[in-house]
């Protein structure tokens, strides 16, 4: 059963039937992950925290791929509207002693503008990657979609192998899997209310 991060770098040789060091398990792993993280957009990766912002310069969570919601959380509520860096450098870099009216994402950081006048508690809804490690040994992919993993696995495993026609057949399954699992979420989500302020704005 393949339930763990040592349990899928002994699937990976057991099914290529090679012996390759844990540190090329882990590449091949780490490069599938990759691929999850550009790729697959799922209610599981959803996540919501308080940041606490007193600064113009915050940094985003652990994990972090895009926002889906962002506002004050203040009395009444305000959504904070997205400019991109471009705009926000232009129009805001310097301005302080305000409440925040605009944010926008540079590199790990979220960045508000006016610079906030006093610390103000900002709600964000993100999506955000966990990847495995020796000290996470599972995730939401992992416990629920193992082959995806597998599969996407041995194919960066043959890749480096030079086997490009096995590295392709399972490419292949990789690419039907994710489309199955987004196009199910999108199902799922129909049905929902939409999320407020929805962003699908990648950091970078």
């Amino acid at each position: 059963m393949i339930d763990s991060y040592s349990a899928l770098q002994t699937a990976l040789n057991s099914w290529a039937m090679l012996s390759e060091s844990a540190a090329d398990l882990q590449t091949f792993i780490g490069l599938a992950e990759a691929k999850f993280k550009r790729m697959i957009r799922h209610r599981e990766m959803e996540n919501e925290t308080n940041l606490a912002v007193s600064s113009m310069t915050t940094a985003l969570p652990s994990g972090f791929i895009s926002v889906r919601y962002i506002y004050l959380d203040t009395d009444p509520k305000k959504p904070l509207q997205y400019v991109s860096r471009g705009q926000f450098f232009d129009s805001w870099a310097g301005s302080s002693g305000g409440e925040p009216d605009v944010y926008s994402i540079s590199g790990s950081n979220i960045i508000v503008g006016p610079g906030p006048d006093s610390a103000y508690t900002v709600k964000l809804g993100y999506l955000e990657w966990i990847s495995l490690s020796d000290s996470i040994t599972s995730n939401w992919l992992l416990a629920s979609y193992p082959d995806v993993y597998l599969q996407a696995s041995l194919a960066e495993l043959y890749r480096y192998n030079a086997d490009p026609e096995k590295a392709a057949y399972y490419d292949a399954m990789v690419s039907q899997a994710i489309d199955q699992l987004n196009d199910g979420n999108a199902e799922d989500e129909a049905g929902e209310a939409p999320l407020m302020i929805r962003s699908e704005f990648l950091g970078s």
